[in-house]
């Protein structure tokens, strides 16, 4: 997953300069970057887990909205080029 924070956009531009100069004189791109990835990949991991418990304790609350949410990534990590697998979660339980 590509995270580069030096791209990110604002709606002031002197917002946006003094936050990445803040960035850049303090802890740096990479780390923040590295944050960012971080934390994403624990979001995404969370939604899929409590997606799957959902499914094998038949717990439809909210299902289909979590459902939308995992389509969600799946189709922007495909446009970007990270997914190279795709699969139906359709199920029957």
């Amino acid at each position: 997953m590509k995270v580069n924070i030096e791209h990110v956009e604002a709606y002031s531009p002197i917002d946006k300069e003094r936050v990445l100069d803040l960035i850049q004189d303090s802890i740096g791109f990479d780390r923040v970057n590295d944050t960012v990835r971080a934390n994403m990949i624990q979001w995404v991991a969370t939604v899929v887990q409590w997606y799957f418990h959902s499914i094998a304790y038949n717990d439809q609350t909210d299902l289909g909205q979590t459902r939308h949410s995992i389509a969600s990534i799946a189709s922007h990590m495909a446009a970007q080029g990270h997914l190279r697998v795709c699969f139906t979660m359709d199920h029957e339980l």
